[in-house]
């Protein structure tokens, strides 16, 4: 008794199983995707908060001799320190509104 071949197979001779070829081409239809004000207004607004977190961190460290000579200081590490301090006490607020607002 001779096996029996399903015409699908035997039409383009590959099992489901078998993977494409070299010499195979698929083509895939690119998606053009508009994006919308919404895209566009959160781009926007970390392009703004990163400029904005750049310049303070510019001012500060041009204005500080200024600021040192004018409060009649000698010792202004503290104000970096302080800096990263105020920072970091930040971030685990700004990390639970980003998962409140950002899904």
């Amino acid at each position: 008794m001779e096996p029996s071949v399903s015409p699908i197979i035997a039409a383009d001779n590959k099992s489901p199983t078998q993977s494409l070829d070299a010499t195979d081409q698929v083509t895939i239809a690119p998606t053009t995707q508009k994006k919308g004000a919404q895209f566009w207004l959160i781009f926007v607004a970390i392009c703004a908060s990163m400029f904005l977190s750049a310049l303070e961190l510019t001012s500060v460290s041009t204005a500080l001799p200024t600021i040192v000579e004018d409060l009649h200081g000698h010792d202004f590490a503290w104000v970096g320190s302080a800096y990263t301090l105020g920072s970091t006490a930040f971030m685990p607020m700004s990390g639970g509104l980003a998962d409140v607002f950002g899904r």
